[in-house]
Parts: structure tokens; sequence; C-alpha cells
């Protein structure tokens, strides 16, 4: 079971297994110094999508940006891009689960949201920046989180 779910979502075992353990070890010291009573206590928002991803922009701001979907007609060879507050754009790497986002604005009355996305390490390719570690983010999270969400 866990060996076939790594390889369907491209991840390493034996990272797992570290992880894993990482995980037991924090959870074991926090119970020890008293910082937490038990680790279901604590974990009991952990099935909120939106939570987590509320916390996950808040660690990696200022590491966001709003998603750039290449207008219909467009060469074949342009992809999404991420557009961050400082005008860098950043290509989402093809390996990431993200890659394959499409339009995907969510409309809010008559007006639409822009599809925002915090990512982790941008690495610098042919001419470009890319980054894998992305997950998309609901733009009052940032609003929350961020003094400015553009260019001053």
């Amino acid at each position: 079971g866990d060996y076939k779910y790594c390889m369907q979502n491209f991840l390493s075992p034996g990272t797992c297994n570290t992880m894993h353990g990482m995980k037991q070890q924090l959870a074991n010291e926090l119970i020890h110094r008293n910082l937490i009573p038990d680790v279901p206590s604590v974990s009991r928002n952990a099935g909120n999508m939106q939570l987590v991803r509320a916390i996950l922009a808040a660690g990696m701001y200022p590491q966001v940006g709003m998603l750039q979907i290449p207008l219909p007609g467009a060469q074949k060879t342009s992809k999404p891009v991420i557009c961050t507050p400082s005008d860098q754009k950043v290509r989402i790497n093809p390996g990431s689960v993200n890659s394959k986002l499409e339009r995907a604005a969510s409309q809010c009355g008559e007006r639409t949201v822009p599809l925002m996305i915090a990512f982790g390490e941008a690495t610098r390719g042919e001419a470009q920046l890319a980054t894998r570690e992305t997950t998309t983010v609901p733009p009052h999270v940032l609003a929350l989180v961020a003094g400015t969400l553009c260019p001053v």
C-alpha cells in the first residue's frame, strides 16, 4: 500500500519513512516537554485543507504569486507562469502536481478572482526560474498575512 502510493505520487519511499520517523520524534519531544498533551488532540484540524493551505501560504510568504495563463491562441509552447509581486516570472516544473493547472479562477459574483499560488524554492534553469513545490491559496488568506500583494 505505502510503496504503491509513493510510486503513484512520485515520492521516495525512503524519504517518506525518514519523514515519518522525524514526525514521531518531534511528537514524542513535544509530549515529553509537556507542550502538547497528545498528537490526536492537536491534529483535529489536519483534515481541513483550507486551513492547511492557509498555514502553507503563511509559511511560504513572500514566495507567492498569481497564476498567469497564456491567452487562447498563444504559442503552443507558452506555459502558465507564477507572477510574483517583485515582477518575477516563475515556471511550474512539469513534475509538480500543479503543472497542469488550467484556467481555474473561481467566480465571485461577477468578478473573477485570480488563482494565487504559494511556492517553495525557485531554481534558475535555462534563462528562467522554476519551482516544483506549489500549492493553490485562496486570495483572502494572503490578504491576512501579506502587507501588500502588488509591487510598490
